[in-house]
């Protein structure tokens, strides 16, 4: 049991390594950082990037529901 939580905790520290590496470039693309690929199969991938983009999207919506009211003289509560 020992021996396995040494390993638990040498990965966790490898991930926040490679995490803050990541964070230190300014070039770095990706939605997630490093740790999140080697967490997660890519099926969950897919469905926590889908759930998160829906949510966003959904932000944005609100946010241009509010604009476009705003614009016709509405007043928002």
């Amino acid at each position: 049991m020992l021996k396995k939580l040494c390993k638990k905790i040498i990965f966790e520290i490898r991930m926040l390594r490679i995490d803050a590496e990541w964070y230190g470039r300014l070039h770095c693309w990706e939605m997630y950082p490093p740790s999140f690929y080697y967490r997660y199969t890519p099926k969950e991938q897919e469905e926590i990037r889908s759930k998160e983009i829906a949510e966003i999207r959904a932000m944005l919506r609100e946010y241009e529901d509010k604009h476009n009211l705003m614009q016709m003289g509405g007043h928002s509560v």
